[in-house]
Parts: structure tokens; sequence; C-alpha cells
């Protein structure tokens, strides 16, 4: 292991329990090496200071729920602002081989226009919606 890796380990080694074969890795470079011996007595010393300095938060018995409940609400809200492109794509799509099976022998140019009207409306549909936002009128 070298001295940079050895650094990285102890950091880590700060954080949490290392797994055996990394912890006697870094043990053995420590043994054979004065600067990083001082960067890890340095890291722990400083580790000792801040854990004495900074009290835990002391969080409430409904704090997990609440935030499940929150992630679980901003889910919803994701799909909800999808449906506009969705909506968008699928009637795009639906026109489209609508005027496929009504018009089959121009079937190349009816895919393109098809294709080409789709992605024209769909930036004009991003474009309004952030001017929107910026505006404030939607969210």
């Amino acid at each position: 292991m070298n001295c940079e890796l050895t650094q990285e380990t102890i950091l880590d080694s700060l954080t949490g329990p290392l797994p055996e074969e990394r912890r006697i890795s870094m043990e053995s470079h420590l043994s054979t090496c004065e600067n990083c011996r001082q960067f890890a007595a340095i890291q722990r010393s400083l580790d000792a200071q801040l854990a004495g300095a900074l009290r835990p938060f002391d969080l409430s018995a409904g704090f997990r729920a609440s935030l499940r409940e929150r992630l679980r609400d901003d889910t919803s809200s994701r799909w909800r602002e999808s449906l506009p492109d969705i909506a968008h794509l699928a009637g795009a799509a639906g026109g489209t081989l609508l005027l496929l099976l009504a018009f089959p022998r121009y079937s190349t140019t009816v895919a393109l226009a098809g294709a080409a009207f789709t992605g024209a409306t769909y930036f004009l549909q991003a474009v309004i919606r952030d001017s929107l936002e910026e505006q404030g009128d939607i969210s």
C-alpha cells in the first residue's frame, strides 16, 4: 500500500470499521512510514476534537416517518411533472400512427413529418414551461 492509499484508508477508518485485509495493509504501511504515522495521529486527534465539540442531533421519534412521507410525496410530484411530456409524446405518436394508417402509400414522409412535428412541438413546450417556471406561474 502506498502513502496516498494509506492516508485515504486512515480517513475511511475514522468513519467506520475497515475490511480486515485493508486494515492489515494500512497497519503494515504505518509500521514502516513515519509520515503516514504522523498523518494518522493528526487525523485521529482532529476527529476526537470534533467529536468533543459537536453534540449529536436529537431527532424526534416521528422524524423518519415524516421523512419517508416527504420522499413519497416528492416521487408522486415528479410523476405529475412528467405527465405533460408523456401526454405530448403519446398524442404525437397516436396522431402519426393514424396518419400512417390513413396514408400508407406515404409512410416514410408521414413518419418523418410526425417525428419532426413531435420534436419541434416538444421543444416549444419545454421553452414555454421554462418561461412560466421562471415567472413563477407554475412549479
